[in-house]
């Protein structure tokens, strides 16, 4: 896939995100330019929509929040987060996001 990728030199899977905070409600959307699209329920102010965002992959990928990391995009829409030592589940739970 396009959109993640497993660096098995560093022990980490790479995750390209779209994110749209703001919106009605937090969850995956698909693929948007060949990114996930992540939609957040929290505005991109004070941090809120980056929290929510780490916590939303920590709960939906079942990890605890200090191993999902954005490595890149603090203030875009567009950003690169790591997932720190993936277990074999947690690649399968990121392959079965998009259909």
């Amino acid at each position: 896939m396009d959109w993640f990728r497993l660096d098995e030199k560093r022990d980490t899977l790479i995750l390209k995100l779209h994110v749209q905070p703001n919106a009605r409600s937090t969850g995956v959307s698909g693929l948007h330019d060949g990114a996930l699209k992540v939609r957040l329920a929290a505005p991109a102010v004070d941090d809120k929509a980056n929290k929510l965002l780490v916590d939303f992959i920590g709960r939906m990928l079942d990890l605890p929040a200090n191993r999902v990391i954005i490595a890149s995009g603090l203030h875009t829409r567009k950003k690169i987060v790591q997932i720190v030592h993936p277990e074999p589940s947690v690649i399968t739970r990121v392959r079965e996001l998009v259909p």
